[in-house]
């Protein structure tokens, strides 16, 4: 990531390109999960004020973190304008805001997470294996944490609480796996939170790993 000297909305058009724009409109919405949107470099502005938006011209894209307060602008992902448009495969996506994180994905496999601070725009972790990221699937109520393989391996499963940015590592026991998959986190078929706090993951071998959240 480096630093643009950038204006928002300054650049944002292929003269001649019509296709090119309309595909460009497209991906933001996949990307910043607009809605409805005509534009495709509509500013999406984070809950603490700053800024996410993109810039393009015919040759290249930019997606820019901006400090509304410092007035600092951060490259976060940037492609020849022509690949980005017509490739969903490469380029950032943006999954959850969280109060002092966001949580976006390079498109992938299998997909790499990466965590962005909300005020500086800086990478402070990657992250493989994800395993909860987002609502739990029974309660459909969005969780402060994130859970995931740590480094990728499926000796210990790391519990990151976002709001408070702590870590929890527990052992993970062997025989829980069918290892039917390269990706160990596609064999999690089910994710509950039941009345006492306690996280449930429902593996395809039938098995069950849980996690209590209230320690």
């Amino acid at each position: 990531m480096s630093n643009i000297t950038l204006y928002a909305q300054s650049q944002c058009f292929c003269e001649g390109n019509q296709e090119l724009n309309e595909a460009l409109l497209e991906r933001s919405k996949v990307t910043l999960q607009y809605t409805n949107e005509d534009k495709p470099c509509k500013i999406k502005q984070l809950k603490n004020g700053n800024l996410l938006y993109y810039q393009y011209n015919c040759d290249s894209t930019w997606l820019i973190f901006e400090n509304t307060k410092t007035k600092n602008k951060i490259i976060l992902f940037s492609k020849e304008t022509e690949q980005h448009a017509h490739s969903y495969r490469e380029g950032y996506k943006l999954h959850r805001e969280f109060k002092n994180f966001l949580l976006m994905s390079w498109h992938s496999k299998p997909s790499l997470y990466v965590l962005i601070d909300k005020q500086t725009g800086q990478k402070i972790d990657e992250i493989k294996s994800i395993l909860v990221f987002n609502s739990i699937d029974d309660n459909k109520k969005e969780t402060n944490f994130i859970v995931y393989f740590e480094n990728n391996k499926t000796k210990f499963i790391i519990i990151h609480n976002l709001e408070n940015n702590t870590k929890r590592k527990i052992r993970f026991p062997k025989n829980i796996l069918m290892n039917v998959s390269v990706y160990p986190e596609e064999e999690c078929d089910k994710k509950n939170i039941d009345i006492q706090n306690i996280l449930i993951l429902t593996f395809y071998s039938g098995k069950v790993f849980k996690i209590n959240l209230n320690n």
